[in-house]
């Protein structure tokens, strides 16, 4: 149950997992969730990132790369292919010998909804 509410969840996390989950299964305690989690990581069948400030999210290990961004002004959570962060991955990488793994994290920044609704609201 707690692998098919990471694929049916956009970007769940425990807590969220298991408001989910509880409505079918009132017993379901969240430690039991967190359990589940974490054999589903040493398995390599999940995976998670931290977006925010919260709790991390999970997400399938075999979903294709990719990043988070997140809106610093409404929260939304949208994915973009891991390919898109490569040219600042490799920049940093020569400059600092460090290489980044973007998968594990988020990018934050104000969404186009965001940045629309902001600039109409100049416009007036």
């Amino acid at each position: 149950a707690v692998l098919r509410a990471v694929h049916e969840l956009a970007h769940p996390t425990a807590d969220s997992i298991h408001a989910h989950l509880v409505r079918a299964d009132p017993g379901l305690s969240l430690s039991t969730v967190y359990r589940n989690l974490t054999v589903l990581q040493e398995l390599g069948v999940i995976t998670h990132a931290h977006i925010g400030s919260g709790a991390p999210a999970y997400h399938l290990a075999d979903s294709d790369p990719h990043i988070h961004l997140s809106c610093l002004h409404c929260g939304a959570v949208v994915s973009v292919p891991a390919a898109a962060a490569h040219p600042f991955a490799r920049t940093v990488s020569a400059a600092t010998g460090f290489h980044i793994d973007a998968t594990h994290a988020a990018v934050y920044g104000v969404c186009a909804t965001c940045r629309h609704e902001a600039d109409s609201s100049h416009d007036d």
